[in-house]
């Protein structure tokens, strides 16, 4: 269970994000070589395996494949509202279930963030490489997960989330997938239906794509899932499920 998307490129997001605030160009230094290991292990994640759903459906990989990020563990889109993984036979069939669609996606924002750390620590070769690779992951992720409609799939709020706050949707395509967006979350009651790694994006997305309007009304809402839900119950920070329910064979429940 060691190496899940998201939660584990950490090693390249906060250090970046950390630079953003501070400007510190030291501590891009000192953790590249971490970084780099992280992005080495993922490249050949994506290269070395296959998921048995996808293998069984083409036996034969696409060419994308190789920068399609679908083996190992990952919890993925961590307890969307509703999720039900508090039984072992649950938490076992979420175990096993393909998130390429995630995995990929950070695969992708990883190593875009990766060029321009270089270029900020003067190693320009690696800056071309990993602008590269990004572009490479980027091509996948679009090869697998946009149909010949230009419709994202799944067809979840997180994937639409994550793939407009990524760059991941084509520039002509980026109106389509917000209005998508919306309509998903009004189809849920105007409710967000995200987890722990599509959450945090949600109303910059809906505000960047000119949808501040949903973003409020989601800010404001007060009737689970929410955030005023859980400040209603006294809560002082976000819980772990949106519900507030006890803890998953995984981790502890956060409150």
């Amino acid at each position: 269970m060691n190496g899940s998307a998201g939660w584990g490129d950490a090693a390249v997001i906060v250090p970046w994000e950390i630079y953003r605030a501070y400007g510190d160009r030291r501590l891009l230094a000192e953790q590249w070589p971490s970084m780099a290991r992280w992005l080495g292990y993922v490249e050949r994640a994506a290269a070395g395996a296959r998921h048995p759903e996808r293998a069984a459906r083409r036996p034969e990989p696409l060419g994308h494949e190789r920068y399609l990020w679908d083996s190992g563990f990952h919890f993925g889109e961590w307890l969307v509202p509703g999720a039900d993984l508090k039984g072992p036979q649950e938490f076992e069939a979420f175990r096993r279930s393909d998130k390429a669609d995630v995995a990929t996606a950070y695969f992708a924002r990883s190593a875009a963030l990766m060029s321009p750390i270089a270029a900020v620590i003067g190693r320009a070769e690696d800056a071309r490489r990993y602008r590269d690779l990004a572009g490479r992951v980027r091509a996948a992720w679009q090869a697998e997960f946009i149909g010949p409609d230009g419709r994202l799939h799944p067809d979840t709020q997180a994937n639409h989330v994550r793939a407009l706050a990524f760059g991941l949707v084509p520039a002509g395509s980026r109106a389509d997938a917000a209005v998508r967006l919306v309509a998903l979350i009004r189809a849920a009651g105007t409710h967000l239906a995200t987890g722990f790694l599509a959450t945090p994006q949600l109303l910059p997305v809906l505000a960047d794509t000119g949808h501040l309007n949903v973003a409020y009304e989601l800010l404001f809402t007060d009737t689970m899932p929410s955030w005023l839900y859980m400040i209603d119950r006294r809560a002082t920070t976000v819980w772990e499920r949106w519900d507030g329910g006890g803890s998953t064979p995984a981790s502890s429940s956060w409150r």
